[in-house]
């Protein structure tokens, strides 16, 4: 007979799954692309964009105004980076990465990042 795993040990194996599951993109039915978003207690949901963390209520609001269906992979970065701006100290802690459907994932280089925060800068200057 086996020994009865540990409480430890099945919380560990349980973080691990959710860690796998939260990095993995998913696909519905038609292919579109979504978030999934795991809790503690093993619910999950679905989300074409969303927030968590320090000021996630004022930066979900900023991707409900912001957030167009359909959108080019270049604005979708974009409005991810003004997303974050909200909330970061300084763009030097902003990092993303794309994961897509073959399950390739591409980390956004510091300096294509450091493009956009410029144009946004520049942007909001001009206004």
């Amino acid at each position: 007979m086996e020994d009865v795993p540990s409480v430890e040990y099945i919380a560990k194996f349980i973080a691990k799954m959710q860690q796998k599951y939260t990095q993995r993109n998913s696909d519905d039915e038609e292919k579109v692309p979504r978030l999934l978003l795991t809790e503690p207690s093993g619910a999950y949901s679905s989300w074409k964009a969303h927030a968590v963390g320090r000021n996630s209520k004022a930066l979900k609001t900023y991707l409900e105004n912001n957030y167009e269906a359909d959108m080019e992979e270049d604005k979708t970065i974009r409005l991810a980076v003004e997303t974050l701006l909200e909330s970061v100290e300084s763009e030097k802690h902003i990092e993303i990465a794309i994961m897509r459907a073959d399950h390739k994932t591409e980390k956004i280089s510091s300096e294509v990042i450091d493009r956009i925060v410029a144009e946004i800068k520049k942007e909001r200057e001009d206004n």
